[in-house]
């Protein structure tokens, strides 16, 4: 079966990929990080990783997640990994990896606090390559503190990032 026909949900082994341990090292190649909130900014990327240049952002999508908002900042919450309904929208990026991803990622996880946690996530792209298991940050706090809304980037200036 081709990557285009594949349907979301088909052949992923979510229960294998469920198993991982959320404290692994990250993998010597690199490795799709799903963004939806101020990550999903370049300028905000690029001066939380130090990078030299903004981040190249791929367009993706992930299944059975929903985005709700906390205040200002959207929250990732999963709702069920099989449900092919649900679709979340948003930018991926390719964390290098070995030594370097790993530092990224402890640097990814200072910024989003204990409010967030990484999580493995099937990643989906929409130029139709094959999906990826991947990184994202889900919200790890009440969930009563969430509300439904939408994320506006415009509140998050260049000159404002952190």
């Amino acid at each position: 079966m081709s990557s285009s026909s594949r349907r979301p949900g088909e052949h992923l082994m979510l229960d294998r990929f469920a198993s991982i341990e959320q404290g692994d090292s990250s993998p010597p190649h690199p490795w799709p990080v799903f963004f939806y909130g101020t990550l999903s900014l370049p300028h905000i990327l690029q001066q939380i990783l130090d990078l030299s240049e903004p981040p190249t952002y791929i367009d993706g999508s992930v299944y059975g997640w929903e985005l709700k908002m906390w205040g200002p900042y959207p929250a990732l919450v999963l709702t069920n990994p099989y449900d092919i309904d649900r679709v979340t929208n948003a930018k991926v990026w390719m964390m290098p990896g070995g030594e370097e991803g790993e530092r990224m990622l402890k640097r990814l996880e200072q910024y989003e606090t204990e409010n967030y946690r990484k999580v493995h996530c099937m990643i989906y792209f929409a130029d139709g390559s094959d999906p990826q298991l991947g990184y994202t940050f889900q919200w790890n706090s009440y969930p009563e503190e969430l509300t439904d809304g939408t994320f506006d980037p415009s509140s998050f200036p260049i000159s404002s990032a952190l």
